[in-house]
């Protein structure tokens, strides 16, 4: 098996865990599912997209997350 290395590329994490303010967060999408104390559809309190799913949730979040990306290399 030959292993192809990419420049400009990272993993992608995909979880059910993180948290609001630190290295991950919780959650991206913008509707909760079904649970015991959650509606279907209804908006996602720490969502990161509106609950079209089409757009940012909040433009103070939006520029948080920004800021915390860090430009390490350009092509």
């Amino acid at each position: 098996m030959t292993r192809v290395c990419r420049s400009f590329t990272a993993p992608v994490w995909v979880s059910e865990f993180g948290t609001c303010n630190d290295w991950s967060y919780w959650a991206f999408n913008g509707t909760e599912s079904t649970g015991a104390s959650r509606a279907f559809g209804s908006a996602e309190t720490y969502g990161v997209l509106d609950t079209q799913w089409s757009s940012p949730a909040r433009a103070s979040l939006l520029q948080a997350l920004q800021a915390r990306q860090r430009v390490v290399q350009t092509p």
